[in-house]
């Protein structure tokens, strides 16, 4: 029975994901774009590379290519600082803010979707299931750092792929 409780909690991860793959395909972005778009419209439409990948919680060197490709679809463009020679802005396009707005529509109700006809009281039982099962694996699930934290773990050792 815990064997397929896991598979079926893997199961969920693997539908989310899909969902939100097909979701940005069909608002013309591919996976990976929509979180750093998203990082973009979050914090005033420019921020340099490194605040980037620390925002979107992505390896810098996966922001670098994902932006290549940003540029050339016209969804981002990049300048450098007037403060800093060094340092390139990213700024999101009024193309990228539409597709990103499309995006958002095209995942219309995901949230309430995804949880449609299991009662408050479900959920607050299935939370703490879910709080006791990430501390039996070593996580803290109040703190979001924690996981973030070790979805960069994750992604310096180039397992990105797994979480």
């Amino acid at each position: 029975m815990k064997n397929k409780i896991l598979r079926k909690l893997g199961y969920v991860n693997l539908l989310h994901r899909y969902n939100i793959q097909q979701a940005g395909s069909r608002a013309g972005l591919s996976y990976g774009q929509h979180p750093i778009l998203r990082a973009l419209m979050n914090n005033g439409g420019s921020m340099n590379q490194k605040q980037i990948s620390e925002c979107a919680h992505i390896s810098a060197p996966a922001v670098t290519n994902a932006i290549k490709r940003l540029l050339k679809q016209g969804l981002v463009e990049k300048r450098v600082s007037e403060q800093d020679m060094r340092v390139t802005i990213i700024s999101i396009t009024e193309l990228g803010e539409k597709k990103m707005n499309n995006f958002k529509e095209q995942l219309g109700t995901y949230d309430e979707d995804c949880f449609a006809g299991i009662s408050g009281e479900e959920l607050d039982t299935f939370e703490k299931i879910l709080d006791k099962i990430i501390v039996n694996l070593g996580g803290d699930p109040d703190d979001d750092r924690a996981f973030f934290g070790l979805f960069d773990e994750l992604q310096k050792n180039g397992r990105e792929e797994d979480v």
